[in-house]
């Protein structure tokens, strides 16, 4: 298997989704960090996929199919190893660096600062996106980093991390967003370090522990290593490459349209595996699962955005003996018709939302239960 591992130490997750095109949310902001490139770790093997990562989670945010946040700089902030022009040889050189990453969180501090000098309150907007990815360690097990390109083995104190965790805390504490949403595609290795970047003034708003909604989402459990590997001919981290596919589609409610934390907990939850091949299931030391936390916990948590429920392509191959006779394909749950062929080819090709169904040809006494997950079109026999 061609995958690598995006922890700090290594030495020691084609369906389309229709969506009315609305106003945007220029209420939203996202913070997007792809680091793929340290010196002094490269030499163990180069990241590949933190880039990608990221490049595809900003294209997310910005489409009036996904987080339909404006495409500007005061909106979405994306800092990638490729901004910094030519690599740099050494870590002592190598950005990005905790100025360019820890400012755009100051950024929002100070937009903040400047609303309550206007008398417009200190809250900045609705929603605030927090995506990370590269080489990351988690020193206590409520905390996770990720490490600055200038990181080496025995330089991974506060000015050569950040905390994602700490700093999703912080700004829902503060009150500074109505959701905050924290994705982090990389390793969970324990690791001690002299000193955390906890650098932000302690702040607690009035109700806002009870009053904001979070999803935090990582790549593996904590003391875990995160991978990355060719996934479709790119490569991609693991877990990121599944949340792709839940935000696109996969984990909308296909009776409701809804995208909640809920559904796309569980798709984390059920899917991340369906990217292994055999021989990466049997392996012990590669995650299976990711770990997510969100609140409220309560029913569906809360709506992350609500769209036209996608279909996925399923082709079902037909033996000659069904050819031509009537077939039926039933909902899985009420057995209710959902498709009829009275003259069934082969192949039976039939758009269908995620789900459970029974497909069937009585008259040859045919029936399987076909299994639309969410992830991608669909192939089986009858």
């Amino acid at each position: 298997m061609s995958e690598r591992v995006r922890g700090g130490f290594p030495d020691i997750a084609s369906a389309g989704t229709e969506q009315t095109y609305m106003a945007q949310n220029d209420k939203d902001y996202a913070i997007i960090v792809g680091i793929q490139s340290y010196p002094d770790f490269d030499t163990d093997g180069a990241l590949e996929g933190p880039e990608n990562d990221a490049l595809a989670f900003r294209d997310w945010v910005i489409s009036p199919t996904g987080g339909n946040v404006p495409d500007d700089k005061e909106h979405v902030t994306l800092i990638i190893s490729a901004d910094y022009k030519p690599p740099a040889a050494t870590p002592d050189d190598a950005r990005p660096m905790i100025m360019d990453v820890q400012g755009a969180f100051e950024r929002l501090q100070n937009k903040a600062e400047e609303n309550a000098n206007n008398d417009q309150g200190l809250q900045v907007g609705r929603r605030l996106y927090i995506y990370m990815a590269g080489h990351g360690f988690a020193p206590r097990e409520d905390q996770t980093a990720l490490l600055m390109a200038n990181a080496k083995r025995n330089r991974t104190g506060a000015v050569y991390h950040i905390l994602g965790q700490y700093t999703a805390d912080w700004f829902f504490k503060a009150k500074y967003f109505e959701e905050v949403i924290l994705l982090m595609d990389c390793c969970r290795e324990l690791y001690p370090v002299m000193g955390l970047n906890m650098s932000f003034n302690p702040s607690l708003a009035p109700g806002a522990v009870d009053k904001v909604k979070r999803f935090y989402g990582y790549a593996t459990k904590w003391s875990r290593l995160s991978r990355e590997k060719n996934i479709d001919g790119v490569r991609r981290g693991i877990f990121t490459a599944t949340l792709m596919k839940a935000l696109e589609g996969g984990a909308v409610d296909p009776d409701t349209g809804e995208l909640t934390a809920q559904s796309l907990s569980d798709y984390l939850y059920t899917n991340m595996e369906s990217l292994l091949d055999e021989a990466e299931k049997k392996r012990n030391d590669i995650q299976k699962e990711p770990e997510i936390d969100y609140y409220p916990k309560k029913g569906k948590g809360f709506v992350l955005m609500t769209v036209t429920p996608p279909t996925f392509r399923v082709t079902i191959r037909v033996p000659p003996a069904a050819v031509g006779k009537t077939a039926q394909i039933l909902d899985g749950i009420n057995l209710a018709p959902v498709e009829t062929a009275n003259a069934v080819t082969d192949p039976w090709v039939v758009d269908l939302k995620r789900g459970k169904y029974l497909a069937l040809v009585l008259d040859a006494g045919l029936k399987k239960v076909i299994e639309v997950g969410g992830t991608g079109d669909v192939n089986e026999s009858l």
